[in-house]
């Protein structure tokens, strides 16, 4: 299903339509996951879930880091507010994934997309395909997921090697970002993307991503991070071919080449 506010355009798992172009705070709204920066100290007797990030500004998850003010990346912004915790996922966050899947494509999309067409989106189905995608090794880039202190996600990032025919080996993308609407507007979801930035330079010189042309507040939050509109457009259709789709696509630099 498509993306939101930051959920360039392709589907967030493989074999279930995306929203192309999906984002999420300020605004709204996944690849397989590995560590992507070390894990920060943990709560004094929880023991700390490899490789999570604590992410001050938010509710913190399955006895991981806990931060509150200051970011667990080095140089990245803190989120001011209480600790959250974003890490890798695993599998067996499919269920949870699926369920913000859903929930905040129909938050983010209402009145860009048929009403029909997101009420009719599957939460079975997401996490099968998300079970599917989680669990195969070979699957390209990373997910993320942001979790709160009881354990339950409240949004993803998925990002990785550009798909764009028109890209090269140095290019990355910011896949998309979904994010449960009660978590919207505290710094969550500029949370994940920082996050996804921070670990896209690592690899690639710049990024790109794409985003629904109608979808104003993911436009938004996308250019107050940096990223700038290029000059390509793409349409898609979804539902056996009965929602159009309308896509910009954006551009920003990691680091110097």
């Amino acid at each position: 299903m498509p993306g939101d506010p930051v959920v360039p355009g392709a589907p967030a798992a493989p074999g279930v339509p995306a929203v192309p172009g999906a984002l999420a705070v300020p605004g709204a709204p996944a690849v397989l996951g590995g560590p992507v920066v070390p894990g920060v100290p943990a709560v004094p007797g929880v023991p700390a879930v490899p490789g999570a990030l604590a992410v001050p500004g938010v509710p913190a998850v399955l006895g991981g880091p806990v931060v509150s003010g200051n970011s667990a990346v080095p140089g990245m912004p803190a989120v001011p507010g209480a600790p959250a915790v974003i890490r890798p996922a695993v599998p067996s966050d499919a269920p949870g994934i699926a369920a913000v899947h859903v929930a905040s494509g129909r938050a983010a999309y209402a009145g860009l997309l048929p009403e029909d067409f997101l009420n009719g989106l599957s939460i079975a189905a997401r996490e099968q395909s998300w079970t599917t995608h989680l669990s195969d090794p070979s699957s390209p880039g990373t997910v993320l997921v942001a979790c709160t202190p009881d354990a339950a996600i409240t949004g993803f990032v998925r990002f990785g090697p550009s798909r764009d025919d028109d890209s090269s080996p140095e290019t990355g993308e910011l896949i998309s970002i979904y994010l449960l609407q009660s978590s919207w507007s505290r710094g969550l979801g500029r949370a994940l993307h920082d996050h996804a930035v921070a670990t896209l330079s690592k690899s690639f010189t710049e990024a790109t991503l794409w985003v629904l042309s109608t979808n104003e507040r993911a436009r938004k939050f996308y250019e107050r991070a940096g990223w700038i509109p290029d000059s390509r457009t793409k349409t898609e259709t979804l539902a056996n071919s009965t929602v159009t789709l309308e896509e910009v696509r954006y551009r920003r630099p990691l680091r110097d080449r």
